[in-house]
């Protein structure tokens, strides 16, 4: 299964429809209850609502999954800490 954050935005839309369209099980990763029936919609098996800053709801998100598409704002002052965050979380898992 691959783990898409950020997918509620308009690039995570994007592939959500592009890996459903190759029959590839995505986990759509979104911060607002708001945005989930947009992900579905767009080809998501499974939704995950968390904060990508939350160490915690990373962890929890990464369970079962084999791959991970980090989508970012990129306005998000801690895009690069988020994103080493999520590469050792991942490591761990392996």
């Amino acid at each position: 299964m691959v783990l898409v954050t950020g997918a509620g935005g308009q690039v995570g839309t994007h592939l959500l429809r592009a890996l459903s369209a190759k029959g590839i099980s995505t986990r759509a990763w979104i911060h607002s209850e708001q945005n989930k029936e947009a992900v579905l919609a767009s080809g998501a098996n499974e939704v995950f609502i968390g904060d990508l800053n939350s160490r915690d709801d990373a962890v929890k998100a990464t369970n079962g999954i084999d791959t991970i598409y980090y989508i970012c704002n990129t306005a998000n002052p801690k895009e690069d800490e988020i994103g080493a965050s999520l590469i050792e979380i991942a490591k761990k898992k392996r």
